[in-house]
């Protein structure tokens, strides 16, 4: 059974679980004074996904001077109005589940008659499934570079001028954004439901993490057969803005050259830096496969010049 952790002991708990670890973090409300002391005690922050709402800067639970503490130590800083869990993520293995923000307060770092009243509970990860679910939220969220910071930036400046228009601000962002981390990363389909279904023996990590990260992108029903799971996966695959925009691509000449492909992917995604074309390759090796393989027959992969081409099959 699982221990509750109280507020007189989440302080001590919390860094005990985070110490010398890896860790991700899900949380509404984060101060940068505690993400400071996150950072002494942890290895590595891969990411903080957080709510960032106008009214949070106006109210004091939100803090710009986040982002630029993500940037000076390489963590990668997301944001979603509906993220309201509080979690944190320890090697994939474990959650550091609470009712508690990253503020004073609610980690105690505050007097002992002025701190929030919390509950947590640490709790392992279950499976697959449990972390395709963050990797969803994560799918759902903005990546804050430096556009989407000064989009921000500004509506919390004009919260000193009483003006107050809850955004939309960046939700705009998401709808044509390309990324390369919206392009499959396992290195088939096949292999990827050998993950889905749980019966790799012996997984790599780097493997199982392209697992969770396709199937949170690629959106797939739970416990399906290989034939109904390549179906599900097929139409949510060619229905992607990402993947549909270069099948446009394709049928511009009923075929496309390995080295166009990643031009394309380049000119279009939204990466900062853009990956060079040799970072590219093998996005682009995988994606010719998955292509082919999820086609069933409408589209093949050939040589007739020194480059592979995709080419659609009349």
């Amino acid at each position: 059974m699982n221990t509750l952790i109280n507020s007189n002991r989440i302080k001590s708990s919390y860094f005990n679980f985070i110490k010398y670890n890896n860790i991700e973090i899900f949380c509404p409300f984060i101060t940068c004074k505690v993400v400071e002391k996150i950072i002494e005690k942890s290895a590595n922050i891969s990411r903080i996904i957080t709510r960032w709402r106008l009214s949070d800067f106006q109210q004091g639970y939100a803090d710009l001077e986040l982002y630029n503490l993500c940037q000076e130590n390489r963590i990668n800083l997301y944001i979603n109005p509906r993220v309201h869990l509080k979690a944190t993520i320890r090697n994939r293995i474990n959650v550091f589940v609470s009712s508690a923000n990253l503020t004073n307060s609610g980690l105690n770092f505050v007097s002992e008659d002025s701190h929030n009243y919390e509950l947590s509970s640490i709790i392992n990860v279950n499976g697959i499934q449990d972390l395709i679910y963050f990797e969803k939220i994560v799918q759902d969220s903005i990546y804050v570079n430096e556009e989407v910071f000064k989009i921000i930036k500004k509506g919390v400046e004009d919260l000193e001028n009483n003006i107050i228009t809850e955004p939309e601000d960046v939700s705009f962002m998401a709808d044509n954004a390309y990324y390369i981390s919206q392009l499959p990363q396992s290195a088939t389909p096949s292999l990827l439901y050998e993950y889905y279904n749980d019966s790799v023996e012996k997984y790599l990590r780097e493997d199982y993490d392209c697992a969770i990260h396709d199937l949170s992108i690629y959106n797939v029903s739970e416990g399906l057969t290989y034939h109904k799971f390549k179906d599900e996966l097929a139409e949510s695959f060619f229905n992607h803005p990402f993947i549909s925009g270069l099948i446009g691509e394709v049928k511009k000449d009923g075929y496309i050259y390995f080295g166009r492909v990643k031009l394309w992917i380049q000119n279009n995604c939204l990466d900062v830096p853009v990956p060079n074309r040799r970072e590219l390759t093998e996005n682009t090796q995988v994606l010719y496969k998955w292509i082919e393989e999820l086609g069933e027959g409408k589209y093949e992969v050939d040589r007739p010049n020194h480059s592979q081409r995709i080419k659609i099959i009349n």
